[in-house]
């Protein structure tokens, strides 16, 4: 009975725990950051929900107790969070300090490379956390920075007059920048450095062995994103993208992705959000990092969904506007049927948000039937199984009570035999006792015979009436504690009914 009211308690936690994911979901709004890492994806919508697929190697992937996040960085094993009030969190690997941003304030943007963090503060300085072998800390002297962006193990910095600046590893050139001009927006690859110009022009510095930094060519281009080992991705102003470099896992074929509106360039992996609010990628998923195969996927076609009934809410409203300006007489019959239209497909989405947490309820509970019928056939087994247990103990105890009284009795009558003889010893001693104060010589042995004799006759007879005493006992005990049992029984089943 308990085993049953703990499943009907489950089952109603998992139907709410799953109805509030359902509502919250359909209520999901636009995202306002999105980040891909090496191997991971991390995102934050405007309701402060944070979403993340991928490998969470070091728990580069523990982001979602987060909360407050304006922007979100992905690196290689750790993830940084920018909150709304200007300090930042992290999480993941910390074998170098680079997570060790808890003081820090008035942040306005954030940047993660392989083992270090760096802070754009909203006065146009920077801070940064973790490695600095290289010199890729090395950034207390900046001012007047506007943007930033760490590579593998190197920091770039864009300046307010479109110059840029770069500190740590050169072994490639990706630091080679100071005559860069014009600039409007920079990012930094493993190796490499991507820039955009004013013009929508790219230039790029550094290793260019898997043609990452073929650029040259590109135009109409509005942003751009490194990838975290050696792909660069391009946004044109048409919505359309461009990519160069390794395409081993496919992150370059970007072909088919179109009316973009935001890009980022993982490890292996490519992905935009279209303006539809979907969520598109290509390349390496091995790790589920690609959000078109997550739960992504699922959260744009949501954010897809409300911003389509927000469309449709919003003509309503403009038609009811539009009608309260006419009179009712030059209602033509096709208004009508485009305000009855109108009201059909709002009808339609409520139904499509509703039906599968119906669905999802209903399942549960046949779930929920099939069990009681199940346990209540088990139930009526387990009690027919235990009334007859009951009865073979009452049966056996009532033996064992048996075999033990007359045990007990066998032991009297032992006894008694041995009192009587000594008795009859006793008695025959003191008859010649007697005999022999009072001189009855000849008498003495037919006195002492006849008393004995008399005393064990009175002896056997005490001894069978004991018997019979003992045997009426028995069978009346035997039957008492029988019946005693029975109670028993009987009360602990209407306990067991009752539960």
């Amino acid at each position: 009975m308990n085993r049953f009211i703990k499943f009907i308690f489950v089952n109603i936690v998992i139907v709410f725990i799953i109805g509030l994911c359902v509502i919250q979901n359909i209520e999901a709004v636009d995202l306002i950051s999105m980040s891909a890492g090496d191997n991971y994806i991390v995102a934050v919508n405007q309701n402060n929900t944070m979403y993340v697929v991928g490998e969470n190697g070091f728990g580069a992937c523990n982001v979602r107790k987060w909360n407050s996040i304006a922007d979100v960085a992905a690196g290689y094993m750790h993830t940084v969070g920018l909150k709304k009030n200007g300090t930042v969190v992290a999480c993941g690997d910390n074998n170098d300090g680079q997570c060790d941003v808890q003081d820090w304030k008035d942040i306005a943007a954030i940047s993660v490379g392989y083992n270090f963090t760096i802070g754009l503060k909203s006065d146009g300085t920077v801070v940064a956390a973790g490695n600095t072998f290289f010199g890729q800390c090395d950034v207390q002297d900046w001012k007047d920075i506007v943007a930033i962006s760490a590579g593998y193990d190197f920091t770039i910095g864009l300046k307010s007059d479109g110059s840029v600046v770069a500190t740590g590893n050169n072994d490639k050139g990706q630091c080679n920048v100071q005559d860069w001009k014009d600039i409007a927006a920079i990012s930094a690859g493993y190796d490499f450095t991507i820039g955009l110009k004013k013009d929508g022009t790219v230039v790029a510095v550094g290793n260019n062995d898997k043609g990452q930094c073929n650029v040259s060519d590109w135009n109409r281009i509005i942003a751009i994103s490194a990838g975290k080992r050696d792909h660069t991705v391009g946004l044109r102003s048409d919505r359309t993208v461009v990519a160069t470099g390794n395409n081993d896992k496919g992150q370059c074929e970007v072909g088919s992705l179109d009316n973009i509106v935001k890009i980022s360039a993982g490890g292996s992996h490519t992905f935009g959000i279209n303006g539809e609010k979907d969520i598109k990628s290509v390349g390496y998923n091995e790790k589920g990092e690609r959000a078109s195969d997550s739960i992504l996927a699922f959260i744009s076609k949501e954010i897809k969904q409300k911003e389509k009934l927000k469309e449709i809410s919003d003509s309503l409203d403009n038609l009811l506007n539009s009608k309260n300006n006419e009179t009712e007489d030059v209602t033509s019959d096709k208004e009508k049927n485009k305000f009855e239209l109108i009201i059909k497909k709002i009808r339609d989405l409520e139904k499509n948000k509703k039906s599968y947490f119906i669905a999802l309820i209903a399942f549960v509970f046949f779930v929920l039937i099939v069990y009681v019928f199940v346990a209540g056939n088990n139930g009526n087994k387990n009690k027919k199984a235990k009334n007859r247990g009951f009865t073979i103990s009452i049966d056996i105890l009532a033996e064992n009570s048996r075999i033990e009284a007359i045990r007990k009795a066998d032991e009297k009558n032992k006894i008694a035999d041995r009192n009587i003889d000594i008795l009859a010893e006793n008695s025959k001693k003191e008859a010649i006792k007697k005999a022999s104060e009072k001189k009855i010589d000849v008498k003495t042995d037919m006195l002492a015979e006849t008393t004995r004799e008399e005393a064990i006759r009175r002896a056997k007879e005490e001894a069978f009436a004991r018997k019979e005493r003992e045997e009426r006992n028995m069978k009346i005990r035997s039957k008492k504690e029988q019946e005693h049992i029975r109670e028993k029984y009987k009360e602990i089943n209407n306990l067991i009914i009752k539960k």
